[in-house]
């Protein structure tokens, strides 16, 4: 890979866009943390960019874990799966988002996050993760920035306990706001 050097004809890696986009306070994290129903696909975590944001989320990664519950058998294996635009009736709880850039006064996401969503339909499906543990476990789904939610837009995860009943399901996603 060639490194940037100011020419604009040149490439730009891919972890230069993101740590340029952190320094100017334009990363963001979050993380979402729901039991679901055991055997029931369940909206767990739902982020939104709202119509005229003007900004484009661009997402760096996914992140999808369990962790065991009190009481639950190891060897869980739960699915979740990504839609876009699901149909909302409530958001559900509201989720802190997270400047990357650590100080003392960080610039606000225009994204909103929420857990335990109600949807009456899920949208399209974009994606399936499966996460099979044996104590706690994750999944990192690398994206690149190849991913990207525009304005008006929203993504619902879904997560469903497939084997041993549900854990308590971990999203977690990094973007960059352009």
């Amino acid at each position: 890979m060639i490194p940037y050097t100011g020419d604009a004809s040149l490439p730009i890696s891919i972890y230069d866009t993101i740590r340029t986009a952190v320094l100017n306070q334009q990363g963001f994290s979050v993380v979402s943390e729901v039991l679901p129903l055991a055997a029931t696909e369940t909206a767990t975590f739902l982020i939104k960019n709202p119509t005229g944001s003007g900004k484009v989320l661009k997402l760096n990664f996914i992140l999808c874990g369990l962790l065991q519950s009190v009481g639950s058998a190891t060897g869980n294996q739960d699915v979740f799966r990504l839609y876009l635009d699901p149909t909302v009736t409530a958001n559900g709880t509201a989720v802190t988002i997270s400047n990357l850039y650590s100080t003392s006064s960080p610039a606000a996401s225009v994204m909103t996050a929420f857990s335990s969503p109600t949807v009456t339909a899920n949208g399209t499906k974009l994606g399936v993760y499966a996460v099979a543990t044996q104590g706690n476990d994750t999944c990192l789904m690398p994206q690149h920035l190849t991913r990207i939610l525009d304005p008006g837009h929203s993504w619902l995860f879904t997560q469903a306990g497939i084997v041993n009943g549900a854990s308590t399901g971990i999203v977690q996603l990094e973007w960059i706001e352009v």
